[in-house]
């Protein structure tokens, strides 16, 4: 064989090794799997039943573990490290070859090899861009891990509230039905009048009516929490360990907590990787201002059929002339983003203070209120109905007046619990903004 044919089969060689992947044949959509079906999530059989008892640190781990927006934020990340390796990759020679054979002339052949060598550190430029985006997607992971984790722990003292408020409101409506049931006997003896008696109908049906309501509440919180770890809310809900005693490593005043939200807010932390992207742009696209070099080599063959074949090499380098094009529109571009994000920055700090300083005030306000029923207006409530039952015990006061106390002191408890699940709520979503999920003491295993 030749010299010119060993050369044309090595240039066809490389094309030949690299063929086209086909799909399987199950990812093709046809008339039985169309294509909607290709981008329907599969539905896991017989998902792993949840532990009973449920803890929040165990709903914690399984949601780091296997919920599907931590999914996707690892895949992120992993996908830009794919990228990053891909951005140090050279660019593939081009290799060529031409053959031409006509009656009565000369046979000519031509194989080319070319390689081009980037100029002006394009490379390390793109490089330096999928490790911005690398940044940015573990940024990225944080903040949906912050979310995740305060939604969390919201559901469970939301699932607690509501098993509290059932209980608490059936004992209201057993009071009110007890005083309507009274006051229709003493009605009937003409020891009541009936303004009175259609009051209290009144009122023992609106409680009635709250405490049949408090059963929704309770399915919904339970289907909220199974939403929040990730799974379907189809699935048995398990026995749950919840508390509204939040336990949190929150401390400190609203500036020390405005200090810890500027330095670890998970909107904040997207907002720096954002801008550290935009300047690795910049930096791309001043390399591109840089014309790239090919450097070429062709071997040339005429007179094919006699003893001397006539070859030649021929070396050639060539560029583009930046004359008109210097990527200077990019150039502006980039630095217009790099504002447009250190702007965001700013904005990002503004809304996280705002929300800082509303749910702090609120806090405060509901743990003062808090403060005062428990160690003033309960324990005095608990002091009269002592006394008034003392009193109807020596025929001083009424059964109705009993009830009527007893049905107050519950209605102080519900208060109560309202201001705790405010209290707990507030708290949780204090901890997102201040970024506790980053520096958690006791986080879900990994």
């Amino acid at each position: 064989m030749n010299r010119l044919t060993v050369l044309i089969c090595l240039a066809a060689f490389p094309g030949a090794c690299n063929r086209s992947f086909d799909p399987p044949a199950e990812l093709v959509a046809s008339a039985e799997t169309p294509s909607g079906a290709l981008l329907a999530p599969a539905e896991r059989a017989d998902a792993p039943a949840l532990p009973s008892p449920f803890t929040v640190s165990q709903a914690l781990g399984h949601a780091w573990r296997q919920h599907p927006g931590m999914y996707r934020a690892r895949h992120m990340i992993l996908a830009r490290h794919g990228y990053q390796a891909q951005a140090a990759l050279w660019p593939n020679p081009v290799v060529g070859g031409a053959f031409q054979e006509e009656p009565g002339k000369k046979t000519r052949g031509i194989v080319s090899l070319a390689q081009k060598f980037e100029i002006g550190g394009k490379a390390d430029a793109r490089v330096s861009v999928a490790a911005a985006n690398i940044f940015l997607s573990e940024a990225e992971l944080i903040e949906t891990w912050s979310a995740i984790r305060a939604e969390i722990k919201e559901a469970f003292a939301r699932a607690e509230y509501a098993r509290l408020n059932r209980d608490l409101t059936e004992r209201i409506a057993q009071a009110d039905q007890e005083g309507l049931d009274l006051t229709v006997g003493l009605f009937k003896a003409g020891k009541a009048s009936e303004t009175q008696t259609l009051k209290l109908t009144q009122r023992a049906a609106k409680s009635k009516a709250a405490f049949a309501q408090s059963a929704f509440l309770v399915s919904d919180a339970d289907r909220g929490l199974l939403i929040a770890i990730g799974r379907q809310p189809h699935n048995k809900t398990p026995k749950l360990v919840c508390s509204l005693d939040v336990d949190s490593p929150l401390a400190g005043q609203f500036d020390a907590l405005l200090k810890s939200a500027n330095a670890t807010n998970p909107q904040l932390k997207t907002a720096r990787a954002q801008t550290a992207v935009t300047q690795a742009q910049l930096r791309l696209a001043r390399t591109k201002r840089w014309s790239d070099v090919t450097v070429g080599m062709s071997y040339y063959q005429t007179d094919y059929e006699m003893d001397d074949d006539g070859g030649s090499i021929t070396v050639n380098v060539s560029a583009p002339l930046p004359i008109w094009d210097r990527n200077q529109g990019n150039i502006a571009a980039a630095r217009q983003n790099i504002a447009a994000t250190q702007r965001q920055r700013q904005v990002a700090a503004l809304v996280a203070a705002r929300q800082l300083s509303q749910l702090f005030s609120q806090r405060q306000r509901w743990q003062v209120e808090l403060k005062s029923l428990e160690e003033t207006i309960i324990p005095a409530a608990t002091r009269e109905l002592k006394l008034i039952r003392d009193a109807h015990a020596g025929g001083k006061a009424s059964q109705l007046d009993v009830i009527k106390q007893r049905r107050e002191l519950i209605a102080l408890d519900l208060k109560r619990l309202e201001l705790r699940l405010l209290a707990a709520v507030a708290t949780i979503q204090l901890e997102n903004i201040t970024g506790i999920a980053a520096h958690d003491p006791n986080p879900p295993k990994k």
